[in-house]
């Protein structure tokens, strides 16, 4: 299927000097869209939900392990190294 949009001069100069293949970013967008209304309705996002209301109650009742900005940080960077 075919499919016409209207993108400004100045924007689709820059994709096409990039490089950047619009076709598969627009399927991209466009399963994105969709798939955010199934993940909605999923049970993986009924057991995220279920994770960060816990989370919140923990917060909540001062049972969590609350982090320093500095932790956090650190905590991401040896997160990103070990990828």
């Amino acid at each position: 299927m075919q499919v016409s949009i209207d993108v400004q001069d100045d924007l689709y100069k820059k994709i096409v000097t990039s490089g950047i293949d619009m076709q598969s970013k627009f399927n991209e967008y466009l399963r994105d869209q969709f798939e955010e209304d199934t993940y909605l309705h999923s049970a993986e996002f009924q057991a995220d939900k279920q994770k960060l209301e816990k989370t919140l109650e923990e917060i909540k009742n001062g049972t969590a392990k609350l982090l320093s900005h500095e932790e956090m940080w650190q905590k991401i960077e040896n997160f990103s190294r070990n990828r």
